[in-house]
Protein backbone atom coordinates (compact mmCIF):
# COMPACT_ATOMS: atom_id res chain seq x y z
CA UNK A 1 0.00 0.00 0.00
CA UNK A 2 2.54 2.37 1.04
CA UNK A 3 6.01 2.78 -1.02
CA UNK A 4 7.11 5.76 0.91
CA UNK A 5 7.91 6.42 4.08
CA UNK A 6 7.02 4.06 7.36
CA UNK A 7 5.67 7.48 8.80
CA UNK A 8 3.61 8.29 5.92
CA UNK A 9 2.16 4.66 6.01
CA UNK A 10 1.35 5.00 10.04
CA UNK A 11 -0.08 8.52 9.28
CA UNK A 12 -2.40 6.81 6.31
CA UNK A 13 -3.09 3.77 8.81
CA UNK A 14 -4.45 6.51 11.65
CA UNK A 15 -6.79 8.14 9.12
CA UNK A 16 -8.29 5.32 8.09
CA UNK A 17 -8.65 3.46 11.45
CA UNK A 18 -10.24 7.24 12.28
CA UNK A 19 -12.57 7.09 9.46
CA UNK A 20 -13.89 3.91 9.85
CA UNK A 21 -13.93 3.73 13.74
CA UNK A 22 -16.02 7.05 13.77
CA UNK A 23 -18.37 5.86 11.15
CA UNK A 24 -19.36 2.75 13.24
CA UNK A 25 -19.57 4.63 15.94
CA UNK A 26 -21.73 7.19 14.31
CA UNK A 27 -23.83 4.99 12.26
CA UNK A 28 -25.00 3.09 15.90
CA UNK A 29 -25.60 5.77 17.40
CA UNK A 30 -27.92 7.46 14.70
CA UNK A 31 -29.40 3.55 14.48
CA UNK A 32 -29.90 3.70 17.89
CA UNK A 33 -28.10 0.85 18.97
CA UNK A 34 -26.30 2.64 21.62
CA UNK A 35 -29.01 4.02 23.94
CA UNK A 36 -27.68 7.79 23.73
CA UNK A 37 -31.10 8.49 23.26
CA UNK A 38 -32.86 10.25 26.09
CA UNK A 39 -36.26 9.04 27.71
CA UNK A 40 -38.24 12.20 28.47
CA UNK A 41 -40.73 10.15 30.10
CA UNK A 42 -38.36 8.70 32.95
CA UNK A 43 -36.83 12.72 33.16
CA UNK A 44 -34.01 12.40 31.23
CA UNK A 45 -34.21 15.44 29.65
CA UNK A 46 -30.37 16.70 31.08
CA UNK A 47 -29.40 14.04 28.71
CA UNK A 48 -30.00 15.30 24.92
CA UNK A 49 -27.09 17.97 25.47
CA UNK A 50 -24.60 14.72 25.76
CA UNK A 51 -26.23 12.72 23.10
CA UNK A 52 -25.75 15.65 20.34
CA UNK A 53 -22.02 16.30 21.45
CA UNK A 54 -21.61 12.82 21.01
CA UNK A 55 -23.16 12.51 17.59
CA UNK A 56 -21.27 16.31 16.67
CA UNK A 57 -17.70 15.19 17.70
CA UNK A 58 -18.46 12.16 15.88
CA UNK A 59 -19.30 13.79 13.05
CA UNK A 60 -16.16 16.32 13.45
CA UNK A 61 -13.60 12.86 13.77
CA UNK A 62 -15.18 11.67 10.27
CA UNK A 63 -14.11 14.81 8.63
CA UNK A 64 -10.90 15.02 10.41
CA UNK A 65 -10.01 11.58 9.42
CA UNK A 66 -10.77 12.48 5.79
CA UNK A 67 -9.01 15.64 6.20
CA UNK A 68 -5.77 13.44 7.23
CA UNK A 69 -6.62 11.02 4.79
CA UNK A 70 -5.98 13.91 1.93
CA UNK A 71 -3.31 15.61 3.46
CA UNK A 72 -1.06 12.37 3.45
CA UNK A 73 -2.10 11.19 0.18
CA UNK A 74 -1.72 15.05 -1.70
CA UNK A 75 1.11 15.31 0.58
CA UNK A 76 -0.27 18.40 1.98
CA UNK A 77 1.04 19.76 5.32
CA UNK A 78 -1.64 22.32 6.12
CA UNK A 79 -4.41 19.22 5.84
CA UNK A 80 -2.02 17.44 8.49
CA UNK A 81 -1.54 20.64 10.62
CA UNK A 82 -5.53 21.35 10.50
CA UNK A 83 -5.65 17.73 12.38
CA UNK A 84 -2.90 17.70 14.46
CA UNK A 85 -3.91 21.08 15.82
CA UNK A 86 -7.29 19.71 16.21
CA UNK A 87 -6.48 16.15 18.00
CA UNK A 88 -4.33 18.51 20.40
CA UNK A 89 -7.09 20.73 21.67
CA UNK A 90 -9.30 17.61 21.74
CA UNK A 91 -6.60 15.48 23.97
CA UNK A 92 -6.82 18.72 26.61
CA UNK A 93 -10.55 18.60 26.70
CA UNK A 94 -10.54 14.82 27.47
CA UNK A 95 -7.58 15.10 30.06
CA UNK A 96 -9.77 18.45 31.64
CA UNK A 97 -12.71 15.96 31.36
CA UNK A 98 -11.34 13.14 32.94
CA UNK A 99 -9.77 15.38 35.98
CA UNK A 100 -13.01 17.03 36.67
CA UNK A 101 -15.20 13.54 36.73
CA UNK A 102 -12.40 11.99 38.85
CA UNK A 103 -12.17 15.05 40.97
CA UNK A 104 -15.85 15.27 41.38
CA UNK A 105 -16.31 11.49 41.76
CA UNK A 106 -18.78 11.16 39.02
CA UNK A 107 -16.08 8.36 37.93
CA UNK A 108 -14.92 5.46 40.05
CA UNK A 109 -11.38 5.08 40.60
CA UNK A 110 -10.90 1.70 39.07
CA UNK A 111 -11.36 3.78 35.38
CA UNK A 112 -8.30 5.37 35.57
CA UNK A 113 -6.54 2.53 33.00
CA UNK A 114 -8.91 3.41 29.99
CA UNK A 115 -8.40 6.88 30.27
CA UNK A 116 -4.39 6.77 30.92
CA UNK A 117 -4.80 3.87 27.50
CA UNK A 118 -6.66 6.33 25.93
CA UNK A 119 -4.34 9.78 26.13
CA UNK A 120 -1.28 7.62 25.29
CA UNK A 121 -2.82 6.22 22.32
CA UNK A 122 -3.79 9.96 20.90
CA UNK A 123 0.10 11.17 22.15
CA UNK A 124 1.44 7.90 20.11
CA UNK A 125 -0.74 9.26 16.86
CA UNK A 126 0.07 13.06 17.77
CA UNK A 127 3.94 12.09 17.53
CA UNK A 128 3.61 9.79 13.90
CA UNK A 129 1.68 12.29 12.37
CA UNK A 130 3.87 15.39 13.45
CA UNK A 131 6.96 12.69 12.56
CA UNK A 132 5.30 12.66 9.43
CA UNK A 133 4.61 16.16 8.86
CA UNK A 134 8.38 17.09 9.67
CA UNK A 135 9.74 13.83 7.35
CA UNK A 136 7.93 15.71 4.79
CA UNK A 137 9.41 19.23 5.20
CA UNK A 138 12.73 17.95 5.21
CA UNK A 139 11.73 16.45 1.76
CA UNK A 140 10.55 19.51 1.09
CA UNK A 141 13.43 21.36 1.81
CA UNK A 142 15.76 19.10 -0.14
CA UNK A 143 13.56 19.35 -3.24
CA UNK A 144 13.73 22.71 -2.92
CA UNK A 145 17.49 23.00 -3.00
CA UNK A 146 18.41 20.17 -5.29
CA UNK A 147 16.00 22.76 -7.87
CA UNK A 148 17.69 25.60 -7.00
CA UNK A 149 21.20 23.66 -7.89
CA UNK A 150 20.07 22.54 -11.08
CA UNK A 151 18.98 26.23 -12.82
CA UNK A 152 21.58 28.25 -13.31
CA UNK A 153 20.21 30.33 -15.72
CA UNK A 154 17.68 31.74 -12.96
CA UNK A 155 20.43 32.41 -10.66
CA UNK A 156 22.46 34.23 -13.37
CA UNK A 157 19.22 36.00 -14.44
CA UNK A 158 18.22 36.71 -10.95
CA UNK A 159 21.55 38.01 -9.97
CA UNK A 160 21.65 40.78 -12.99
CA UNK A 161 18.22 42.12 -11.53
Amino acid sequence: MCVYSNWRCQAMVIAILQIVGSCVVLIALLAGVVDDVPDFNMGERGEIVPAIITKTSCLISVVLGVTLFLGVIQENEKKGRIWLVSHCIFLLLEIISAVADFSLGRRNPSSVFPVVCSVGIVCYFLFVVNAYLEELLADGEKVGVVEKKQDPERDADAEEV
